[in-house]
């Protein structure tokens, strides 16, 4: 499977909340880094494993109706992938919906994913909370 393809399955895995199969491709030693600061963004991580990664993973879930979660752009270099996505979600503490982008750039290591870098919209996403 190549890192283009590897990156599709795991965004419509996350889109569907097949988390198995998202952790399934990501590596023991998976370092995520989101660039959000928590008085301004919620759930900002600096994770460096698939536990901490998980843990992050169901955080989103126990706080947020993921509406929709899409691939837009893909650009893919040998095992270093961009994407941009579109975050449809909804605050299950308020209600509020929001629509934004986001950016995700990818290091694939043996068949999974090593790196994982994340960046939205801060604001729109702390305006929700």
């Amino acid at each position: 499977m190549t890192p283009e393809q590897l990156v599709r399955i795991i965004v419509t895995a996350y889109q569907e909340r097949d988390l198995d199969t998202v952790l399934e491709l990501t590596s023991e030693d998976i370092v995520f880094e989101n660039n959000a600061k928590p008085d301004i963004g919620p759930h900002c991580a600096n994770v460096s494993n698939k536990t901490e990664f998980l843990a992050y993973l169901k955080e989103i879930d126990d706080c947020w109706e993921i509406n929709k979660f899409t691939l837009d752009q893909l650009v893919a270099n040998g095992g270093e992938v961009a994407t941009r996505s579109q975050m449809d979600y909804v605050s299950k503490a308020t209600s509020k919906r929001v629509i934004t982008q986001a950016a995700h750039f990818w290091t694939i290591a043996d068949g999974k994913v090593s790196r994982l870098y994340e960046f939205y919209d801060t604001a729109a996403i702390g305006a929700c909370k």
